[in-house]
């Protein structure tokens, strides 16, 4: 639970560097619900038979076996994640991520060309795919879409009810550098602070935000990577 200067004494300007707002990230647990909902989904049709195929029970255990080994490696990084803590530190002069301490990235305040708000769970360079693989994410995507979203909107409602749900509600902040961090408030409270911090720092309103969509990425490679 991140300190709350601010909210003992209004009057007091908040001090970011002694009293930073600080997130914890949990970007990183988005694929791998997308991977389970994929999972269950595969395991229905092909173990169940809903549409009365011939195939024999053997070829759809085996191809379900294969499926099963292709995603394991991404299941088991996404586990052992769970091991490690990532933060973003919003400070006086700068944004700052890390994994137990370790920055992966860090933006400059001075440095910051545009924040825009986004739904997607893209937080890292090492997301990005190829441009010729588009075609088989546009080709998923009346599945991928509305599974992303329920995944966001369980997400919320477990962390602070259905209220703290918001349809954009992550806020990626780009520099010229090419570098970007993206922030996602896990609490009312923390997306008040986050809207405070880029009003007084950067004197931004968020409700001006420009809207950000990717559809050519995947999951994380790892941190630095």
């Amino acid at each position: 639970m991140e300190k709350t200067t601010q909210g003992i004494n209004p009057s007091t300007p908040r001090d970011y560097d002694k009293d930073p707002i600080v997130i914890e990230d949990y970007n990183y647990i988005f694929y791998i619900l997308y991977v389970i909902w994929g999972g269950a989904i595969i395991a229905y049709l092909y173990l169940v038979n809903p549409f009365h195929n011939s195939n024999e029970v053997s070829k759809r255990f085996w191809l379900l076996h294969f499926i099963i080994m292709s995603v394991l490696p991404i299941i088991t990084f996404y586990f052992q994640m769970r091991k490690s803590k990532r933060k973003l530190f919003l400070q006086e002069n700068e944004i700052v991520f890390k994994e137990n301490e370790k920055i992966i990235e860090k933006i400059d305040l001075k440095n910051v060309q545009s924040i825009k708000r986004t739904f997607n769970d893209y937080y890292m360079k090492n997301q990005d795919i190829e441009d010729w693989s588009i075609v088989f994410v546009v080709l998923f995507l009346p599945f991928n879409l509305p599974i992303q979203l329920i995944n966001k909107f369980l997400f919320h409602v477990f962390k602070d009810g259905i209220l703290s749900y918001r349809f954009f509600d992550s806020f990626i902040v780009f520099d010229k550098n090419q570098a970007f961090i993206n922030i996602l408030p896990n609490t009312r409270s923390e997306y008040k602070h986050v809207v405070q911090y880029f009003g007084k720092r950067l004197g931004f309103q968020t409700e001006n935000a420009e809207i950000f969509f990717k559809l050519n990425y995947g999951n994380e490679k790892g941190a630095n990577k």
